[in-house]
């Protein structure tokens, strides 16, 4: 999954099968279908028209000349948008500020040079009632150039910021 693209993949298990019927919802309840019909052992579909912070769901099932099979348990998949951070810098630390979505949970990580690969784990938030976020970290030094960035699981691209 990338900021606005889903893949699915699931298991051939039929073995007379003509194709597959991939499903979606964006409440879970009412499917229509996202193709008509897939070939015989097509095992995945690249969704490209997600809309960021949206909840999709996709069930599939089999076909053949005889009818079709019962449907997959249905996927959940969240598309969140990542957070654009404002950060306010004193000589006490600096003050993370992102809109989010209402009680979902991120992890603020933060790393000295971008030039290293490895994100370092600071400490997790949660969104209140509307969205907002907020994490102060007393940990950076007045000289020190610190990058910023808050996570949701499951989101590829993740909102970034710097503090100085």
């Amino acid at each position: 999954m990338d900021e606005n693209r889903v893949q699915l993949s699931w298991q051939n298990t039929p073995t007379n099968e003509l194709g597959f019927e991939l499903e979606h919802s964006s409440d879970g309840t009412n499917y229509g279908l996202l193709l008509e019909k897939l070939g015989a052992n097509h095992t995945f579909y690249v969704d490209q028209r997600q809309v960021l912070n949206s909840t999709n769901y996709y069930r599939v099932r089999a076909w053949n000349d005889a009818g079709v099979s019962g449907y997959s348990n249905p996927v959940i998949i969240g598309i969140v948008a990542p957070p654009d951070l404002v950060l306010t810098r004193d000589a006490e630390g600096c003050l993370m500020e992102f809109d989010g979505l209402p009680g979902a949970t991120y992890h603020i990580e933060f790393k000295n040079n971008l030039d290293t690969r490895e994100w370092e784990f600071l400490d997790s938030v949660t969104a209140d009632q509307f969205g907002a976020c907020e994490y102060f970290d007393t940990g950076p030094v007045q000289e020190e150039q610190r990058y910023y960035r808050a996570v949701c699981p499951g989101v590829a691209m993740p909102g970034y910021g710097s503090g100085k």
